[in-house]
This record gives structure tokens, C-alpha cells and sequence, in this order.
């Protein structure tokens, strides 16, 4: 019975964090080689059945076993309810080569690719499928995905800019049958400068280190 409860509570977790009766945050980093990092929230408003499930049986430490997988590392959990008992779950992970998330349970309801381009260039995509769930019509549930890429931003189609970072927002009722998520850019090349004048620093200042303690050990004269 025990085994069929916890069987239970791990399809209840991975369906409600895919379904369409949350807001869904994605904020990427993503690197020339394809690691990164990725902050993900899932966000139940105030009153919502599931949130409160969620709320009972599972805490941080149970999160982190049900979502544990080798092709990420988990950073960090939290969970967090406001004054008006909405629910937030605070997921933090880093990759080795985002491409991997398509093999995990995490992310089945994306398809993620990163190809080469033209010459010295990367193309990244990213599929949203559309949600099995008919969100309530009187909430306005969104996916928002934000990234920021390690190099020039050659074409895009996020619906806007801030800094570096760019973003996508998608209501439920605006996904219809997927979306895309479309970015070029030119990796940026290792900046070894930084490097070379630490490196250079330490040098000069172990040679006056050494220069100094001869200095100091003149032979005796006689």
C-alpha cells in the first residue's frame, strides 16, 4: 500500500509541474558548449487543489529524489507560500550539454536542440508542446522562458530584449499546437586576457620576492 501511495504522490508531481493549471518560469544560461544553468518556477495560484497536495505531501527533500537525474545537477530547491497560500517551487540546475534534457523526465514536454550554423555560428530551439490540460478560462496561466547566450545575437524571434537577457511569454491559450523558441548568435571566443595579467602579477611579484631575499643575504665581508 505504501509503495502505491508513493507511486501515487510521483505521478501526481510530474503531472501537475506539466499541466496547465500553473505559470511555468524558465531562465537559462547557456554556454558555447551547451552546459548551463536553468532557474525553473512553477507557480499554483492561491487556492489551487494541487498546490495545496503538493503543499502536504512533498517537501524539498522529496522533490529533490522524485526529479533526480544524472543528466543534470540539482543546486537548489525551495518552496514558497505567500500570504494568500499560492504556491511556488523553485527548481535550480546546471548541464553539461542542454541537448541532454530531452532524455529526461523534467523537460517531456520540450523538444531542445543545439546545432551548428553557418560558419562560427550555433542555432538554438526549443519546442512548447501544447498542454494535455484545459487551464480555468478565469486565470491567465503563462510559460515564460528567459535566456541569455555566451555570444553575439545574430537573429531571434523572442518577443523582447532586456539587456541581455531574451525573452518569451506564452499564455496557455496562445500555444495552440507548439511553439518555437529560435535563437543564432556567434559564440563568444575564451577572453584568456584577464588570465595572462593575473598570471603576469604573480610573476612579477615572485621575482621581487626572490630579487628581495638575495638582496638581503649578501656574503659576509672578510
Amino acid at each position: 500500500m505504501k509503495n502505491i501511495l508513493i507511486l501515487f504522490l510521483s505521478v501526481l508531481l510530474f503531472g501537475v509541474l506539466f499541466q496547465g493549471c500553473l505559470n511555468y518560469t524558465q531562465k537559462t544560461e547557456l554556454n558555447r558548449d551547451g552546459s548551463g544553468t536553468m532557474k525553473l518556477s512553477y507557480a499554483f495560484p492561491a487556492g489551487s487543489e494541487t498546490g495545496r497536495t503538493i503543499t502536504q505531501d512533498f517537501d524539498t527533500a522529496r522533490i529533490r529524489k522524485e526529479i533526480f537525474d544524472t543528466l543534470f545537477t540539482i543546486d537548489k530547491i525551495e518552496t514558497k507560500i505567500d500570504s494568500g497560500a499560492a504556491l511556488t517551487i523553485n527548481i535550480d540546475i546546471s548541464f553539461k550539454n542542454i541537448r541532454d534534457l530531452n532524455n529526461t523526465r523534467l523537460f517531456n514536454l520540450f523538444d531542445i536542440s543545439l546545432e551548428d550554423g553557418a560558419p562560427g555560428q550555433m542555432k538554438y530551439q526549443q519546442y512548447i508542446r501544447p498542454s494535455g490540460e484545459k487551464p480555468d478560462p478565469r486565470i491567465l496561466f503563462f510559460r515564460k522562458f528567459i535566456f541569455e547566450f555566451d555570444g553575439e545575437m545574430i537573429t531571434h524571434n523572442a518577443h523582447r530584449q532586456e539587456g541581455d537577457s531574451y525573452i518569451w511569454e506564452f499564455k496557455y491559450d496562445e500555444i495552440g499546437d507548439g511553439k518555437y523558441i529560435e535563437a543564432t548568435f556567434a559564440p563568444q571566443e575564451p577572453n584568456y586576457l584577464p588570465l595572462y595579467i593575473a598570471i603576469g602579477v604573480v610573476s612579477v611579484g615572485i621575482g621581487g620576492f626572490i630579487a628581495a631575499k638575495k638582496k638581503k643575504k649578501k656574503p659576509a665581508v672578510s
